[in-house]
Protein backbone atom coordinates (compact mmCIF):
# COMPACT_ATOMS: atom_id res chain seq x y z
CA UNK A 1 0.00 0.00 0.00
CA UNK A 2 1.33 3.82 -1.09
CA UNK A 3 -0.17 7.00 -0.83
CA UNK A 4 0.42 7.59 -4.77
CA UNK A 5 -1.46 8.11 -7.64
CA UNK A 6 -2.42 5.92 -9.83
CA UNK A 7 -2.72 3.22 -7.20
CA UNK A 8 -1.97 0.67 -9.20
CA UNK A 9 1.70 1.94 -9.07
CA UNK A 10 3.73 -1.35 -8.19
CA UNK A 11 6.39 0.03 -5.57
CA UNK A 12 7.43 -3.02 -4.15
CA UNK A 13 9.30 -2.34 -0.32
CA UNK A 14 7.64 0.94 -0.42
CA UNK A 15 8.81 3.09 3.22
CA UNK A 16 6.61 5.94 4.42
CA UNK A 17 8.01 8.79 5.38
CA UNK A 18 8.23 9.64 9.39
CA UNK A 19 9.30 13.36 8.84
CA UNK A 20 6.27 15.60 8.21
CA UNK A 21 5.54 17.81 5.47
CA UNK A 22 5.96 21.14 7.53
CA UNK A 23 9.29 19.89 8.86
CA UNK A 24 10.41 18.57 5.18
CA UNK A 25 10.03 21.77 3.53
CA UNK A 26 10.95 24.08 6.86
CA UNK A 27 14.65 21.89 6.94
CA UNK A 28 15.16 22.51 3.17
CA UNK A 29 13.91 26.16 2.81
CA UNK A 30 16.15 26.95 5.77
CA UNK A 31 19.38 25.07 4.22
CA UNK A 32 18.27 26.86 1.12
CA UNK A 33 17.91 30.04 3.15
CA UNK A 34 21.41 29.56 4.51
CA UNK A 35 23.30 29.21 1.85
CA UNK A 36 21.77 32.21 -0.03
CA UNK A 37 22.45 34.60 2.46
CA UNK A 38 26.10 33.55 2.79
CA UNK A 39 26.65 33.60 -1.20
CA UNK A 40 24.96 37.13 -0.61
CA UNK A 41 26.86 38.70 2.64
CA UNK A 42 30.36 37.18 1.14
CA UNK A 43 29.90 37.96 -2.64
CA UNK A 44 27.21 40.11 -3.65
CA UNK A 45 27.29 42.96 -1.03
CA UNK A 46 28.07 45.21 -4.16
CA UNK A 47 24.69 44.30 -6.01
CA UNK A 48 21.69 46.07 -6.55
CA UNK A 49 18.72 44.35 -4.60
CA UNK A 50 17.31 43.44 -8.01
CA UNK A 51 20.42 41.42 -8.56
CA UNK A 52 20.84 40.54 -5.76
CA UNK A 53 17.60 38.41 -6.22
CA UNK A 54 18.15 37.59 -9.66
CA UNK A 55 22.09 36.05 -8.35
CA UNK A 56 20.17 34.41 -5.62
CA UNK A 57 17.51 33.12 -7.86
CA UNK A 58 20.19 31.50 -10.19
CA UNK A 59 22.43 30.24 -7.34
CA UNK A 60 19.14 28.29 -5.58
CA UNK A 61 18.52 26.94 -9.62
CA UNK A 62 22.40 25.63 -10.07
CA UNK A 63 22.19 24.03 -6.42
CA UNK A 64 18.82 22.67 -6.63
CA UNK A 65 20.00 20.65 -9.84
CA UNK A 66 23.29 20.04 -9.02
CA UNK A 67 22.21 18.57 -5.73
CA UNK A 68 18.70 17.50 -5.30
CA UNK A 69 17.95 16.60 -8.96
CA UNK A 70 20.99 14.77 -8.94
CA UNK A 71 20.19 13.03 -5.72
CA UNK A 72 16.77 11.94 -7.65
CA UNK A 73 18.98 10.73 -10.44
CA UNK A 74 21.53 8.66 -8.50
CA UNK A 75 18.72 6.98 -6.61
CA UNK A 76 15.45 6.81 -8.50
CA UNK A 77 15.55 3.45 -8.58
CA UNK A 78 15.91 2.75 -5.20
CA UNK A 79 13.88 6.20 -3.65
CA UNK A 80 10.96 4.86 -2.50
CA UNK A 81 12.49 2.48 0.24
CA UNK A 82 14.78 5.01 1.26
CA UNK A 83 14.52 6.99 4.74
CA UNK A 84 17.04 9.78 4.53
CA UNK A 85 15.83 13.34 4.35
CA UNK A 86 16.61 14.14 0.65
CA UNK A 87 14.62 10.99 -0.07
CA UNK A 88 11.66 11.65 2.12
CA UNK A 89 11.40 15.06 0.46
CA UNK A 90 11.76 13.78 -3.15
CA UNK A 91 8.63 10.66 -1.90
CA UNK A 92 6.88 14.10 -0.33
CA UNK A 93 7.01 15.71 -3.48
CA UNK A 94 6.31 13.21 -5.25
CA UNK A 95 2.68 12.77 -4.42
CA UNK A 96 1.88 15.42 -6.31
CA UNK A 97 3.51 13.38 -9.21
CA UNK A 98 4.76 9.62 -8.99
CA UNK A 99 5.91 9.48 -11.95
CA UNK A 100 9.64 10.07 -9.66
CA UNK A 101 9.02 6.93 -8.52
CA UNK A 102 7.96 5.06 -10.98
CA UNK A 103 10.86 5.17 -13.70
CA UNK A 104 9.20 7.68 -16.34
CA UNK A 105 11.59 7.41 -19.20
CA UNK A 106 10.54 11.04 -20.01
CA UNK A 107 11.42 11.89 -16.54
CA UNK A 108 14.84 11.17 -15.90
CA UNK A 109 15.84 12.22 -19.33
CA UNK A 110 14.74 15.87 -18.64
CA UNK A 111 16.43 15.75 -15.23
CA UNK A 112 19.56 14.35 -16.77
CA UNK A 113 20.02 17.00 -19.33
CA UNK A 114 18.76 19.67 -16.44
CA UNK A 115 21.50 18.35 -14.05
CA UNK A 116 24.45 17.98 -16.84
CA UNK A 117 23.50 20.97 -18.63
CA UNK A 118 21.40 23.71 -16.54
CA UNK A 119 22.45 23.20 -13.59
CA UNK A 120 26.25 24.80 -14.04
CA UNK A 121 24.60 27.09 -16.83
CA UNK A 122 22.97 28.59 -13.98
CA UNK A 123 25.70 28.90 -11.41
CA UNK A 124 27.77 30.13 -13.89
CA UNK A 125 25.43 33.01 -14.51
CA UNK A 126 25.14 33.53 -11.22
CA UNK A 127 29.07 34.14 -10.85
CA UNK A 128 28.62 36.41 -14.39
CA UNK A 129 26.21 38.47 -12.36
CA UNK A 130 28.24 38.83 -9.28
CA UNK A 131 31.46 39.49 -11.20
CA UNK A 132 29.20 41.90 -13.31
CA UNK A 133 30.54 40.47 -16.53
CA UNK A 134 29.46 40.88 -20.06
CA UNK A 135 28.16 37.44 -20.30
CA UNK A 136 25.88 37.81 -17.67
CA UNK A 137 22.50 38.26 -20.10
CA UNK A 138 23.77 36.09 -23.06
CA UNK A 139 23.88 32.97 -20.23
CA UNK A 140 20.72 34.57 -18.30
CA UNK A 141 19.03 34.26 -21.62
CA UNK A 142 19.57 30.69 -22.43
CA UNK A 143 18.77 29.53 -19.13
CA UNK A 144 16.03 31.14 -18.85
CA UNK A 145 14.80 29.77 -22.11
CA UNK A 146 15.61 26.25 -21.10
CA UNK A 147 13.85 26.47 -17.70
CA UNK A 148 10.64 27.37 -19.59
CA UNK A 149 11.13 25.07 -22.34
CA UNK A 150 11.57 22.18 -19.40
CA UNK A 151 9.24 23.27 -17.08
CA UNK A 152 6.00 23.52 -20.30
CA UNK A 153 7.48 19.89 -20.96
CA UNK A 154 6.63 18.67 -17.81
CA UNK A 155 3.60 20.38 -17.49
CA UNK A 156 2.39 18.87 -21.11
CA UNK A 157 3.28 15.67 -21.11
CA UNK A 158 1.34 14.96 -17.43
CA UNK A 159 -1.72 16.76 -18.87
CA UNK A 160 -1.19 15.03 -22.55
CA UNK A 161 -1.49 11.74 -19.89
CA UNK A 162 -4.47 12.94 -17.94
CA UNK A 163 -2.66 14.04 -15.02
CA UNK A 164 -3.15 10.38 -13.99
CA UNK A 165 0.11 10.75 -11.54
CA UNK A 166 -1.02 13.41 -9.95
CA UNK A 167 -3.06 13.28 -6.68
CA UNK A 168 -6.59 15.51 -7.23
CA UNK A 169 -6.40 16.80 -3.98
CA UNK A 170 -6.35 20.50 -4.03
CA UNK A 171 -3.16 20.94 -1.67
CA UNK A 172 -1.22 18.42 -3.42
CA UNK A 173 -2.24 19.68 -7.14
CA UNK A 174 -2.28 23.16 -6.72
CA UNK A 175 0.45 23.68 -4.07
CA UNK A 176 2.80 21.43 -5.07
CA UNK A 177 2.73 20.45 -8.67
CA UNK A 178 1.48 23.86 -9.83
CA UNK A 179 2.73 26.01 -7.39
CA UNK A 180 6.55 24.43 -6.99
CA UNK A 181 6.85 24.23 -10.70
CA UNK A 182 5.33 27.42 -12.31
CA UNK A 183 7.97 29.66 -10.65
CA UNK A 184 10.38 28.27 -13.41
CA UNK A 185 7.79 30.01 -16.04
CA UNK A 186 7.26 32.97 -14.49
CA UNK A 187 10.56 33.99 -13.34
CA UNK A 188 12.63 33.11 -16.11
CA UNK A 189 9.98 34.92 -18.68
CA UNK A 190 10.99 38.21 -16.36
CA UNK A 191 14.00 37.60 -16.86
CA UNK A 192 14.36 36.87 -20.63
CA UNK A 193 12.40 40.13 -21.27
CA UNK A 194 14.96 41.84 -19.15
CA UNK A 195 18.13 40.51 -20.69
CA UNK A 196 16.17 40.81 -24.40
CA UNK A 197 15.96 44.31 -23.39
CA UNK A 198 19.52 44.82 -22.47
CA UNK A 199 20.90 42.71 -25.63
CA UNK A 200 18.60 44.86 -28.25
CA UNK A 201 19.73 48.13 -26.72
CA UNK A 202 23.30 47.28 -26.48
CA UNK A 203 23.21 46.41 -30.42
CA UNK A 204 21.24 49.58 -31.16
CA UNK A 205 23.92 51.81 -29.09
CA UNK A 206 26.45 49.60 -31.07
CA UNK A 207 24.74 50.47 -34.91
CA UNK A 208 24.34 54.12 -33.97
CA UNK A 209 28.02 54.39 -33.28
CA UNK A 210 29.19 52.50 -36.21
CA UNK A 211 27.01 54.20 -38.96
CA UNK A 212 28.35 57.73 -37.90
Amino acid sequence: MHPYNPPELFLPDFIANDASSIRLCATFGSVLAAVVGSHLMLWGGHLSSKDKGITSWFLVCGLLHVFFEGYFLVHHATLSTRTDFPAQLWKEYSLSDSRYLSGDKFVLAIESITIILWGPLCLLTSRAIVKESYYRHPLQLLASLAHIYGCLMYFATSWLDGNRHCRPEPFYFYVYYIGMNVPWIIIPGLLINQSFTYISSSLKKLHDMEAR
